[in-house]
């Protein structure tokens, strides 16, 4: 993790919207939105990109800039993953069943 340096996060602060702050965060890598695995899509071998569900450390950094954003639990019945296929060298979301219910 890249250290919580004042310019860094002024940089986040400047940024207008809430999307914006959060990809400086995750640029200078306070944040982990995503994390590249590889799948196995039924004998294809694809790049996935797992975005992360837990809010509460992204919750965390963003009070670092002074963003108090709230999260609230949903009931999600199927998670979307972005893959990419080698094969038809493309990228396609993929959906999964969700492990529980309140994710």
């Amino acid at each position: 993790m890249a250290p919580k340096s004042p310019d860094v996060l002024n940089f986040a602060k400047g940024r207008v919207t809430l999307y914006g702050k959060i990809v400086a965060l995750s640029s200078y890598g306070l944040l982990k939105t995503s994390e590249g695995l590889i799948c196995n899509l039924g004998g294809v071998n694809a790049t996935c990109l797992l975005f992360k569900t837990d809010i509460c450390p992204i919750l965390g950094v963003l009070k670092l800039i002074g963003v108090n954003a709230r999260a609230s639990p949903l009931n999600l019945v199927s998670i979307s993953v972005l893959t990419f296929n080698f094969t038809e060298a493309k990228w396609k979301w993929v959906k999964f069943p969700a492990a529980g219910r309140g994710i």
